[in-house]
């Protein structure tokens, strides 16, 4: 009887690790991402960092810094977005890494940002008439591209005039979404109000424009500011699917101009 019953026990441990053999057992959670963060090397190459994700059911690993050669850049102004190409499985568990201007999409079967079975880990941006990547640091998920001491980022709103009541938010001259990535949850923003009266105080709001819509109030705002004459302000504001923005100033304010320098991605 015992030997009846330890033959019996082998026989379902050995049919227990045979069923956890063919599932996921060991590899992260879908759509899990640690490092593989895509950060600036030179005019025409980025360096991903060492690190791994799940991407179109499979495990996938970098164990040490990776320079990519870009292969998207042209004169025209565009995002490139930095893949996982789960096509090629040559040097598995080893990611191919490609770039391209194709935008991805949000997969919530496969949690990630895709473009067809290719996981999105990260995009850089090239400015219109330079066949290379605008410069930038990277933090965690956000972006902040590097100017000279007299830029303050990419205009989107030049002098704009202030808003003429308490509820006027203002649509910028650009769009922000057209100076942002697809997958951009977060748009750094530098704006600065004038107000010409010695007497008064110059404010800024600001915030998506899905919350001007839904809750038009100002005291809405993602974050403002205020100073005699002149208010600036820098910082991040969280974005709606969208990707655009509303600003507004203090009531008789003069102007309000605004310039995206950097933003936050999921991925």
């Amino acid at each position: 009887m015992k030997k009846v019953l330890f033959l019996t026990l082998a026989i379902v441990c050995l049919v227990s690790q045979g069923g956890m053999a063919s599932t996921y057992s060991g590899y992260p959670l879908k759509g899990t991402i640690k490092g593989l963060n895509v950060t600036y090397n030179d005019g025409d190459t980025v360096t991903i960092t060492s690190g791994y994700c799940e991407a179109n059911g499979e495990y996938w690993e970098l164990t040490s810094p990776t320079d990519h050669d870009m292969t998207s850049l042209a004169s025209a102004e565009d995002f490139h977005y930095i893949y996982v190409d789960t096509s090629d499985t040559s040097n598995y568990p080893t990611p191919a890494i490609i770039d391209s201007t194709d935008e991805p999409a949000w997969s919530d079967a496969k949690q990630g940002w895709y473009y067809g079975d290719d996981r999105c880990i990260g995009v850089v941006y090239s400015e219109g008439g330079s066949a290379s990547i605008k410069e930038y640091r990277i933090y965690g998920d956000v972006v902040k591209w590097k100017y000279s001491s007299n830029q303050l980022g990419i205009p989107i709103a030049n002098y704009i005039a202030g808003s003429s009541n308490t509820y006027d938010w203002k649509t910028p001259t650009t769009e922000s979404s057209t100076k942002l990535p697809v997958n951009a949850n977060g748009a750094l923003l530098h704006i600065n109000s004038l107000d010409s009266a010695s007497d008064k105080q110059a404010v800024i709001y600001v915030c998506s424009y899905e919350m001007s819509v839904d809750a038009p109030h100002l005291y809405a705002a993602d974050f403002c500011d205020g100073s005699y004459l002149g208010a600036n302000s820098k910082g991040m504001v969280d974005l709606g699917p969208s990707r655009n923005i509303r600003l507004a100033t203090d009531v008789g304010d003069d102007s309000i101009s605004c310039w995206v320098y950097g933003f936050r991605i999921t991925r």
